[in-house]
């Protein structure tokens, strides 16, 4: 169950603050053991809502979580992710989306591939790209179904460049 007490004692406890730009982004840094996970949160766009499960996660891991604040492009966001991870001394992280976050982590994924061990996607839908036709992703789809893993890979983030141009 959601306390409002226990998400700002979260806050108080765990968050941190970091200026990338001109901006100044709140994050919460969590345990200190062994692989570190990178979670970005919902539409929400505050981390300390998902205290819970962070606090479990950070029995086996490290965690870092990121609130949002207003910014004008996925760059913006691109940005505040590499410099946490600078600021942390961090190479490598299991980056989890969940939801808005999921569609971040993806464009994260897009322009930073080495420095995710893994990424892993909750209550998150791929990209929408509107101006794409029924018949031209079906069309997509039986393409990808031939290309190799690697060629795929390349398509996937051609497409995502699309929309995501930085």
């Amino acid at each position: 169950m959601y306390s409002k007490e226990e998400a700002l004692g979260f806050e108080r406890k765990y968050g941190k603050k970091l200026k990338i730009g001109s901006i100044v982004w709140q994050y919460y840094k969590l345990g200190n053991a062994g692989t570190v996970l990178l979670f970005l949160t919902g539409g929400l766009r505050r981390a300390r809502f998902g205290y819970a499960i962070l606090e479990k996660l950070s029995a086996e891991h490290t965690v870092l979580a990121l609130d949002y604040p207003p910014v004008e492009s996925i760059g913006d966001f691109i940005d505040a992710i590499d410099g946490l991870l600078a600021s942390e001394n961090i190479k490598k992280v299991i980056l989890i989306g969940q939801s808005y976050g999921g569609i971040i982590a993806q464009a994260y994924m897009l322009y930073r591939p080495e420095k995710l061990s893994r990424l892993i996607l909750s209550n998150s839908g791929p990209l929408q790209f509107s101006f794409v036709s029924r018949f031209e992703l079906n069309l997509a789809l039986k393409v990808v179904d031939i290309l190799s893993e690697k060629n795929a890979k390349k398509l996937f983030c051609k497409m995502i460049l699309l929309v995501f141009p930085k």
